[in-house]
């Protein structure tokens, strides 16, 4: 009996040493771009910086969302060419799956990709039906070796690292869609001047 005891109360001790472990290791937040990185007790002091650079589009997510907004009879036409066309790239595979909830389309990509299959859609429908349509998906944007970030007045030169230099931001396709996107970057810089937590990316007019 006291053996069974001393058992119950090493395992609970052993439990108790993997929880405050965890505990410690997720509490020790913060992390940042490259191998700056922000040690010691708490949020550091940080500023908030921002800026603009340009991003080349490298790729494209895997879904593709068509809005139609249309009026009738334009609506049910340009649904009806859309979802016969998806139908179409998903019986040889181009696309994984899709889903319609009224004028929406959601589609999985599957062996094509995702700017070439809005290429195809787009073709199977008008001019007046592709003027009340829209075709969004996210775009993977890589982003310069260096942007520039300024703190009021100051300017702050950040290198960004090869595995951090991709981003996704929303995107509405178009024809002769260009590869380049305007976008501005905001950043918590500490005062050694690392990044604290993550870049945040979105696109500009």
């Amino acid at each position: 009996m006291q053996k069974k005891k001393i058992a119950e109360f090493l395992v609970a001790l052993f439990v108790a040493i993997i929880f405050i472990t965890s505990y410690l290791a997720s509490a020790n937040l913060g992390s940042s771009l490259g191998s700056n990185s922000t040690k010691g007790k708490g949020t550091p002091q940080t500023v908030y910086a921002i800026g603009f650079a340009n991003g080349t589009i490298s790729n494209y997510t895997d879904t593709l969302n068509v809005s139609v907004l249309c009026g009738s009879p334009n609506s049910a036409k340009a649904i009806g060419n859309l979802t016969n066309e998806v139908g179409r790239l998903e019986a040889n595979h181009s696309v994984s799956t899709y889903f319609q909830a009224g004028n929406n389309i959601t589609i999985l990509s599957g062996s094509e990709e995702t700017n070439s299959i809005y290429s195809r859609l787009y073709k199977s429908i008008d001019t007046a039906q592709a003027n009340c349509t829209t075709f969004s998906t996210g775009a993977v944007v890589l982003l310069p070796s260096q942007v520039k970030l300024y703190v009021a007045s100051q300017l702050i030169t950040l290198g960004v690292g090869r595995n951090v230099d991709r981003y996704v931001v929303p995107v509405t396709l178009s024809q002769n869609m260009s590869s380049v996107l305007k976008l501005r970057i905001a950043a918590l810089i500490t005062s050694n001047g690392s990044v604290y937590g993550n870049l945040s990316v979105t696109r500009t007019a």
